[in-house]
């Protein structure tokens, strides 16, 4: 769902008129993981999920606001049955969206690939309860050249660090809370980019994020996972 009042290349307002449009879209992912006796392996790969357009705003968007494929590996390695240390690496693959990736004078918002680095460890503390941490480092898809063109899209956070606990209410249940902080990031406008940049010169665009997720787990196919994790705390 989107609505917005933001301009578009004719400098006048989207023809929307800040009402709410709708877009559906359609992708998959397909993963592999792999565990020894230390160490585990997983491979993920998610398509580029191919969204229909927005039509009250194809004055706005010039294709439709597919979103990127991405490709994520990690590997983890318990120091013992209690505690294990993981680390992640994805690439988010923002160029290959023509909407997002095009310049801002092409009607695009001039954004690049991401490479994302995430560390963590989670530790199994009591039969029931599960601790998480982690931390996570990324270049902001958006530079100095492209900042007035994205005020409506500040998506600039680079750093965030997350904490996490669950709680096994049987073989299948568990309910798993989450906070995230993402760091303030600021980036002012270069003026050295196309016609945006050089209009919106000084223009500065600011984020700073709070998350708290709450969920609950089901499994269905029981036994293997839950049962080692409990088999490594008697240990």
């Amino acid at each position: 769902m989107f609505k917005s009042d933001m301009l578009t290349l004719n400098f006048s307002e989207t023809k929307g008129g800040n009402h709410w449009d709708d877009a559906y879209g359609l992708g998959f992912s397909l993963g592999l993981h792999k565990r020894w006796e230390r160490i585990a392996f997983g491979l993920t790969y998610t398509s580029r999920q191919w969204m229909t357009e927005f039509k009250a705003y194809d004055d706005l968007f010039f294709a439709s606001m597919d979103l990127p494929q991405l490709l994520q590996a990690g590997i983890a390695y318990s120091l013992s049955p209690r505690l294990e240390v993981v680390a992640d690496y994805k690439w988010i693959d923002w160029s290959g969206i023509s909407q997002i990736g095009a310049e801002p004078l092409r009607g695009g918002f001039g954004w690049h690939d991401q490479h994302v680095f995430k560390a963590g460890v989670t530790w199994h503390a009591l039969p029931k309860w599960t601790f998480r941490a982690g931390f996570s480092h990324a270049q902001s898809p958006i530079d100095e050249r492209h900042v007035f063109a994205n005020a409506l899209f500040p998506a600039i956070t680079e750093n965030s660090t997350a904490v996490g606990a669950s709680y096994s209410i049987s073989d299948t249940s568990e309910i798993h809370v989450a906070f995230t902080h993402t760091f303030e990031n600021t980036l002012k406008d270069s003026g050295r980019g196309d016609l945006f940049s050089l209009l919106g010169k000084g223009s500065k665009i600011s984020l700073e994020e709070n998350e708290l997720t709450v969920q609950y787990s089901y499994t269905f196919a029981h036994g293997t996972g839950d049962q080692k994790r409990k088999a490594g705390y008697r240990q």
